[in-house]
């Protein structure tokens, strides 16, 4: 087991190669925009679930190992959210390669989790 740490703990975060040049006080920001981004982007609401009604908030917990790359831990969703959770878990494989965390100068796993809401308009 690589030691590994919460994102909210770590030297340096995490980076997109698109916060690469951001000054480091800005990382933590860059890397929340970048991943909003990345799931807006990429989202779609399964048909299923839709016609089903179902909705709610997926929690993705997930790794950023020591090479960048991404690796789901675990997928939690409300009853019957399956359909949810498989598209969330679907969202968060697609990030790309990351620039690996650092903490105290060596480079680190990062765990961190997101919520991806599903919400009917």
């Amino acid at each position: 087991q690589e030691k590994e740490q919460p994102l909210a703990t770590v030297d340096q975060v995490p980076q997109f190669e698109a916060c690469a040049s951001v000054d480091k006080s800005q990382q933590m920001q860059c890397f929340e925009e970048q991943l909003q981004k990345h799931i807006r982007m990429n989202f779609t609401y399964p048909m299923e679930a839709m016609e089903k009604n179902i909705q709610g908030r997926v929690m993705v917990e997930y790794l950023i190992n020591k090479n960048g790359e991404v690796e789901i831990s675990r997928v939690k969703g409300p009853e019957n959210s399956e359909l949810l959770q498989e598209e969330a878990k679907r969202i968060i494989s697609l990030l790309p390669k990351f620039i690996p965390g650092k903490h105290s100068g060596k480079a680190i796993a990062v765990r961190h989790v997101i919520p991806i809401t599903f919400k009917m308009q």
